[in-house]
């Protein structure tokens, strides 16, 4: 099954997945028409349109992959230090049974 992902989509059934898949399939025989579809990793719901209008809607909607962003600056050829230090880590203070019974944090 060939097909060609055509860009992304939030997923159609909301299942927190942003990227779902907009793909074509380009194996079909000469005398049929392939409209696109949605395939979403994060649920493997695959959602299949049934006529122009739907296809056209479902591509109206899609985000092409890696069109440049509008606020995206060219990269320059400077380099810039990248601090290796690690943050400071907060320590945690041990709260005790009764702590925790009477509403202490955890």
């Amino acid at each position: 099954m060939a097909s060609v992902t055509l860009g992304r989509v939030p997923c159609p059934i909301q299942c927190g997945h942003t990227a779902a898949q907009v793909k074509l399939k380009t194996d079909k025989g000469e005398e049929k028409t392939a409209y696109p579809y949605v395939h979403c990793a994060g649920c493997g719901l695959q959602m299949h349109t049934r006529n122009k209008s739907q296809g056209e809607y479902l591509l109206a909607i899609t985000r092409t992959e890696g069109a440049p962003k509008a606020a995206e600056a060219p990269p320059s050829d400077e380099r810039t230090p990248v601090d290796t230090s690690a943050p400071p880590v907060p320590k945690k203070q041990p709260v005790g049974l009764s702590g925790w019974l009477l509403g202490g944090s955890a």
